[in-house]
């Protein structure tokens, strides 16, 4: 599945940073996005400019996720996805 730029494993939130290389990978960026989210994750995606000309903005946006509750259809799919695996852990619902 690839390694995300940054994660908090307590909320299953993914950050991603599209740098410079970004258009080259996008096909690939998109493919992981998609298996992200289809696990349950939830992912939030900034670029170079958002980071280093509008942090306030970045902070403000992943506080927010962080302290978001998370919905039953996310625990769900996060359920079925660590079942596939053979993951024997079973994810807490709130």
């Amino acid at each position: 599945m690839g390694r995300a730029d940054l994660y908090y494993p307590a909320g299953r939130l993914v950050l991603e940073y599209d740098g410079g290389n970004h258009r080259e990978r996008l096909v690939e960026d998109d493919r992981r996005q998609n298996l992200l989210v289809n696990a349950g994750f939830r992912l939030l995606r900034f670029t170079a400019i958002d980071v280093y000309k509008r942090p306030d903005i970045v902070q403000a946006q992943v506080r927010g996720a962080l302290l978001a509750p998370r919905t039953r259809y996310s625990h769900e799919l996060a359920r079925v996805w660590h079942k596939k695996r053979g993951i024997e852990r079973q994810v807490a619902e709130r």
